[in-house]
């Protein structure tokens, strides 16, 4: 599902044994983690979709306001102080093919709008405020003297 979004990848054991797929889509690296695993690390209940940008240019206040934008893929900043977005999603052995082709497509369309995010923070936000999606920047507390 994955190449079939346009993305090539390479599953691999992660050190912890659990199976990881290292994944590009153009010119954005992401990671596809498998969680809750069984004794084979064959089925596994979570899919948690990752990933990082190389940039400290995006706030915390920035991140915040990302956050309020979106529904689906909540970023942070991680410890280096660069964002990254996440994407985890319950599977089963009855979860549908087209259900998870639906989360794959969100996961790749948070991607494209993360990535334009990171590159221009403040321009993504007011353009997709003048859509009516992203929150204005906060006003300045007022000052008591």
């Amino acid at each position: 599902m994955i190449t079939a979004n346009g993305a090539s990848g390479d599953l691999r054991p992660g050190g912890d044994g659990k199976p990881t797929l290292s994944a590009q889509a153009a010119r954005v690296y992401f990671d596809v983690n498998f969680d809750d695993c069984d004794a084979t690390k064959a089925l596994c209940n979570t899919v948690i979709f990752t990933g990082s940008w190389d940039t400290t240019k995006v706030t915390v206040d920035l991140i915040n306001r990302w956050n309020r934008w979106t529904l689906f893929c909540p970023g942070y900043l991680d410890t280096r102080g660069d964002p990254e977005i996440w994407y985890g999603v319950a599977v089963s052995q009855h979860t549908a093919k087209d259900d998870l082709a639906s989360d794959v497509d969100r996961w790749m369309g948070c991607l494209q709008d993360f990535n334009e995010f990171v590159a221009a923070p403040e321009d993504f936000l007011k353009r997709n405020a003048s859509e009516g999606a992203a929150p204005p920047p906060p006003s300045p507390a007022p000052t008591t003297h």
